[in-house]
């Protein structure tokens, strides 16, 4: 049971007035059948209603179920229901009950269809994210109807109900926002905009160097995990060792050992490969500690929003330079870039190796405080792996990005010229991924009126 019917407490009353909480008010229509499933309890039974699952993308959590509550039986009629989230970026799965019983809770890590998007803005009491709607069709089973398909899951805009629910079950929590949900970006632009600029620019630093030992390769591939990744390494024995000198460059060298003779075997035979490719790592660390990824993101992202008719654009140091003395906005937009990992990793050829590079991309209204775009790619190879790895250490909220990185042999990257070529390969993706963030943050992006109007 993924639902009941409570007042929001006291306490949490005034969490959300102290701004540490805020209320997501949501409305769940399902119809089957073309009549409305209601209701909330029913609305949310994942047999005829719609499942859904939530993750915060600022703390990198994983998607999981949580209870839904209605703040009165007025509420629960009417499909109401709420959650108490700090503010932030959120990823939401909605599963609708075909998806569901084709394959369970993990279908909706697959289900781009059913994947959507959600900015908590800090300050605001209670926000109001859209009324999911989904139309399904049924069938006679032996034991009653069972659904047959159902449309695509959408959003519609039900403020001035919404608002009526808050003033109603929240009087006294504070004023209400309608802050839609949205689908995942990725649409084409249709035409350059002319209202994004003055635009700054912030480039945050790439994380720590942390260098898994090379025996885990074997035993993930052995035992079919494919290639453990990074995190899941730090948690095995001995899974993972820092070179604290390659610190500032913020790259995973994921070059652990290959053994097609079980784990057993790759725990020994993961030594003798440390000391042949040990060096070469060695060496492509060195190179990677003098290139900056600031510095290859900062042309890239000027260029691809040259092309777009944005070039009123300025590189700052940090948020608060976007703002004057009295806390007025510069400019009209700040776009931010979190480069979180870079990284050594196989393909999924064996003993091949890519440049692997993770990005954030945020696109903020500086005059209304507001997120315009949000999106995590990802550079790597997808067309080679296989559809367990390709998801293996990737939230569903991290996407690969359009283009593929280019996987060489690791003979090649540990010739003589090996680790300016892994460079190389780092440029062409932090170029890949600006263009693909840029374009995607515009097309997401409202029109932005001019201050004063």
């Amino acid at each position: 049971m993924w639902h009941s019917t409570r007042r929001i407490p006291e306490d949490a009353v005034a969490s959300v007035r102290g701004g540490r909480l805020s209320v997501l008010l949501l409305r769940v229509a399902p119809r089957l059948d073309n009549v409305l499933v209601a209701p909330a309890a029913k609305a949310l039974d994942f047999e005829k209603g719609l499942f859904l699952l939530r993750a915060g993308m600022d703390r990198r959590e994983e998607p999981r179920a949580h209870r839904a509550y209605s703040a009165s039986a007025e509420a629960a009629a009417g499909n109401w229901i709420y959650y108490l989230v700090p503010p932030g970026s959120y990823w939401i799965g909605v599963h609708d009950p075909d998806s569901f019983a084709k394959g369970g809770a993990a279908t909706s890590l697959e289900s781009p269809r059913n994947d959507f998007f959600l900015d908590v803005p800090e300050g605001v009491s209670i926000v109001y994210a859209g009324t999911l709607d989904v139309s399904c069709s049924s069938q006679w089973g032996i034991f009653g109807p069972l659904v047959k398909r159902c449309e695509d899951v959408t959003v519609s805009d039900d403020s001035e109900a919404a608002g009526q629910v808050a003033h109603r079950d929240f009087d006294g929590v504070g004023p209400m926002e309608t802050v839609l949900m949205r689908r995942s970006p990725g649409r084409a632009v249709p035409s350059p905009p002319g209202d994004l600029s003055p635009m700054g620019v912030l480039l945050k630093s790439a994380p720590r160097l942390s260098t898994p030992e090379w025996r885990w390769r074997g035993v993930g591939r052995a035992t079919g995990l494919g290639n453990l990744s990074s995190e899941e390494l730090r948690g095995l024995p001995g899974g993972g060792v820092s070179y604290g000198g390659y610190a500032e460059a913020g790259i995973i060298l994921g070059y652990i050992l290959y053994l097609p003779f079980g784990a057993a075997g790759g725990l020994v035979a993961g030594e003798d490969s440390a000391q042949k490719w040990g060096p070469c790592m060695d060496a492509i660390g060195s190179e990677v500690v003098g290139w900056s990824p600031r510095e290859a993101f900062r042309a890239a992202v000027a260029d691809a929003l040259a092309r777009r008719g944005v070039d009123n654009v300025s590189v700052v140091e940090n948020v608060s330079s976007v703002f004057d003395a009295e806390g007025r906005p510069r400019g009209k937009t700040l776009l931010e870039l979190d480069v979180q990992e870079v990284a050594f990793r196989e393909c999924g050829k064996r003993w091949t190796f890519c440049g692997e590079m993770k990005v954030r991309g945020r696109l903020r209204d500086l005059a209304r405080d507001r997120t315009l775009y949000d999106g995590i790619l990802l550079h790597s190879e997808r067309s080679g792996r296989s559809s367990f790895s390709s998801r293996m250490d990737r939230m569903p909220y991290e996407r690969f990005a359009g283009a593929d990185a280019a996987c060489r042999p690791i003979e090649e990257y540990c010739a003589p010229d090996g680790a300016k070529v892994f460079v190389a390969d780092l440029v062409t993706a932090a170029r890949s991924l600006a263009d693909q963030l840029v374009e995607e943050g515009i097309a997401e992006s409202p029109t932005i009126p001019e201050r004063g109007r």
